[in-house]
């Protein structure tokens, strides 16, 4: 149900075995050998959908659903400081999920507006 996506260049490496931070030899060798897979972001499914995931969910509660965010540490970030997300950080990778979820819910209030509208005339 719920992504993470995290840069590559910003993630804490850990050897499994030691459990010991790597992060400073994983980000030098990476640099060095493929410097390109740093712009990446490695994802994951966090939490598996479950009975036809929120979509099934909005359905079932008789609502529009609007669109799902991945889990992002920049969007907590951001809201925990006062911050606009989209202007503190617009290529994080819920930006845009962001966006297409505000642009749903307009188009669901400009087709409700206009429907009730027709309604009056």
């Amino acid at each position: 149900m719920a992504g993470f996506s995290h840069p590559l260049s910003t993630s804490k490496y850990v050897d499994p075995v030691s459990g010991a931070d790597v992060t400073e030899e994983t980000l030098a060798t990476l640099k060095d050998k493929c410097p390109e897979v740093l712009g990446l972001f490695a994802s994951t499914d966090v939490f598996p959908r479950f009975g036809g995931g929120p979509e099934a969910m909005a359905a079932a509660m008789g609502v529009p659903f609007l669109g799902s965010l991945p889990m992002d540490g920049n969007l907590t970030a951001a809201t925990e400081a006062g911050l606009s997300f989209v202007d503190t950080f617009p290529d994080s990778p819920a930006t845009k999920p962001l966006f297409a979820a505000v642009d749903c819910l307009l188009s669901k209030i400009k087709a409700a507006e206009a429907s009730s509208g027709a309604a009056e005339l």
